[in-house]
């Protein structure tokens, strides 16, 4: 069966938190808490720290596809592009960058 969409991302990235958390814990410093002010800034500092996928669209899933319109694009879902994205977020993050960004600021 195929899977997709926050069924498939968000049980991976609550993995990477886990992860951080406890390298933060391994290193006497606090859990992350409440994250989204991390994230943003992490990638402000070094926005290689998240991988920013800048090709693709999420027009068709396990079930469906939508159909393409004149311009070549979708009136259903959206487009990668660079930099922060509905489709992506900020990206697909890089751990072992996101621990030295925690080495250095947190």
């Amino acid at each position: 069966m195929g899977g997709d969409g926050t069924n498939c991302s968000s049980p991976i990235f609550a993995t990477i938190i886990g992860i951080l958390n406890q390298y933060q814990i391994n290193r006497g410093k606090s859990k992350l808490g409440f994250l989204n002010p991390v994230l943003y800034q992490m990638y402000c500092d070094e926005s290689t720290i998240l991988n920013d996928i800048t090709i693709g669209n999420n027009w068709c899933t396990e079930d469906t596809c939508c159909p393409t319109n004149n311009n070549g694009g979708s009136n259903f879902g959206y487009n990668a592009t660079a930099g922060y994205d509905t489709l992506t977020g900020l990206g697909t993050p890089n751990v072992s960058k996101m621990m030295e960004w925690l080495d250095k600021h947190l």
